[in-house]
């Protein structure tokens, strides 16, 4: 027995690692979350624990909503909506946004864990766009990885988030602009060339606004 598991541990290490293409392009909702660095300095331990607090809260609230983490790092988290695939079914899009709202509702529960264990606070700023993706596989894990332009201004337009709050990109605004659940507040636009600007949006709950 004992031999046949080395023999698959074996056979699995010399496993090739490979990324392939899917040949295909979808649109879809992307999110990046951003952890705002602590004001106070950390050792490694308590480094690994902080983030392990901030990755599994989000990645826990996300799920809930239909949410897939694609990667993560200990400061950030890249995820997209599967469902929101057609712009004619909304369940995703207001999936997308309704994890926003929670995930800054909930910042308070993330933060007393975090500080339970002698740790600062969680801060964080979200930031979510629509559009198209390139669809890569990888042989080691069933989670595709997504590339593209979306991803990138996804990422990009994260500065413009306050800190626990949530920024939505031009094409996620023109598609959800009507939700009444939700109002938007233009915060400014990413220039994405030389002539041409990208507005960004803060996404703001009804019973925030009111």
């Amino acid at each position: 027995m004992l031999r046949n598991i080395q023999s698959s541990e074996e056979d699995h290490s010399l496993k090739n690692y490979s990324i392939n293409f899917s040949g295909s392009q979808k649109n879809y909702c992307v999110g990046f979350i951003s952890l705002v660095k602590p004001s106070i300095k950390m050792d490694f331990l308590s480094k690994a624990k902080y983030s392990q607090i901030f990755l599994n809260s989000v990645a826990k609230i996300l799920t809930r909503f239909g949410g897939v983490v694609i990667k993560h790092k200990e400061d950030m988290i890249l995820y997209y909506f599967p469902q929101s695939s057609k712009i004619s079914r909304k369940y995703g899009f207001r999936s997308c946004l309704e994890s926003c709202i929670t995930l800054i509702n909930e910042k308070h529960t993330m933060s007393f864990v975090s500080q339970e264990s002698g740790l600062p606070p969680i801060d964080f700023c979200i930031s979510v766009d629509f559009g198209k993706v390139a669809i890569m596989q990888s042989n080691f894990s069933s989670n595709p990885d997504l590339i593209g332009p979306t991803v990138n201004i996804c990422s990009k337009i994260n500065s413009f988030a306050p800190i626990n709050g949530a920024v939505l990109g031009n094409d996620l605004y023109e598609i959800v602009k009507k939700c009444h659940d939700y109002k938007y507040q233009k915060l400014g636009q990413y220039t994405v060339g030389l002539k041409q600007s990208y507005p960004v949006y803060r996404l703001i709950s009804t019973s925030d606004a009111n």
